[in-house]
């Protein structure tokens, strides 16, 4: 009896991840060619012998034929749409992570509202502020999640402005613009 060996087939089957631009295109062109072949046919019994019939049979086709073509544009259109929108909201992050840098490598001890201190906070508040400015021209809803806050904040540090309190709240708002451009088709 022949062993069975799982990580050989597992090799011989390495199929590559389809992404949803490859799987969209591959049955968009798949149907755009089975259209494509029944109105072939269409002229084709339009040419042999004609009836009134064959040209509302064309019609319609060609119809659907554009519903889809259109339907194809849009969803394209709207993929590079939120591929931009995207690409915009990429330097937010950016400065909000060298924010967060910032703090690790000089406030992570002290709890003082120095001079340096109160910066960084103002900073931060600008940075929120521009962000959330930005992302509301795109859309309310990625605005309301970038603004969502855990709300425990106040509750640990007793002192909203706090270094730490600022930290933390710089942190959600982060995670949040993280997420939102993780899952960009749902709120583009």
């Amino acid at each position: 009896m022949a062993h069975c060996d799982a990580g050989r087939w597992a090799r011989v089957y390495n199929w590559p991840k389809r992404s949803r631009k490859r799987h969209f295109a591959r049955y968009w062109v798949i149907r755009m060619a089975i259209l494509l072949a029944v109105i072939a046919d269409t002229f084709r019994r339009i040419f042999q012998g004609t009836r009134p019939i064959d040209y509302v049979m064309l019609i319609v086709e060609v119809l659907v034929l554009l519903i889809i073509a259109l339907e194809g544009i849009a969803h394209a259109v709207h993929r590079l749409r939120v591929r931009r929108r995207v690409k915009r909201l990429r330097p937010f992050q950016a400065t909000g992570l060298a924010l967060q840098d910032e703090f690790r490598l000089r406030f992570r001890s002290s709890n003082d509202a120095t001079g340096e201190a109160v910066e960084w906070i103002d900073r931060i508040d600008k940075w929120t502020a521009a962000t959330s400015e930005h992302i509301k021209r795109y859309s309310l809803e990625a605005t309301a999640a970038f603004l969502r806050d855990s709300g425990g904040v106040i509750m640990k540090y007793g002192n909203q402005n706090s270094i730490f309190a600022t930290y933390e709240r710089l942190e959600s708002r982060l995670n949040n613009l993280h997420g939102i451009i993780e899952t960009a088709d749902l709120y583009f």
